[in-house]
């Protein structure tokens, strides 16, 4: 179940590569701002407006926005694997697990971000 899991998960992300494109908010410009201030080390000018942890996946992304896409899928599907360990692991019951999983899995307001 975990394997078919990981597969729906990818397919879906593979469906949605194909078919949109990555989109910025009115907010994404103050992580970029975040992670050119990680990138240059230059800690005097952080502000404190945005935690450093997206800016962290836009500089591991090389602040190319197809890139953090692609990573942010594959995190989304990592995210639906721990959710059915953790289902199957209170629950003992694969299909419960596998319910839990496909929930996030398949919420393409998610995926699609």
């Amino acid at each position: 179940m975990l394997i078919a899991l990981g597969l729906i998960g990818m397919l879906v992300r593979m469906t949605l590569w194909a078919t949109w494109t990555p989109t910025s908010t009115a907010d994404t410009a103050t992580y970029v701002d975040m992670a050119h201030v990680m990138g240059t080390l230059y800690s005097s000018r952080y502000l404190g407006v945005r935690p450093p942890g997206y800016s962290l996946l836009l500089l591991l992304g090389g602040l190319d926005f197809t890139r953090i896409w692609v990573l942010q899928s594959l995190l989304g599907v990592a995210i639906s694997l721990m959710i059915y360990s953790l289902a199957y692991s209170q629950t003992k019951s694969s299909g419960w697990a596998l319910v839990a999983g496909l929930a996030h899995s398949l919420n393409l307001s998610r995926a699609r971000s």
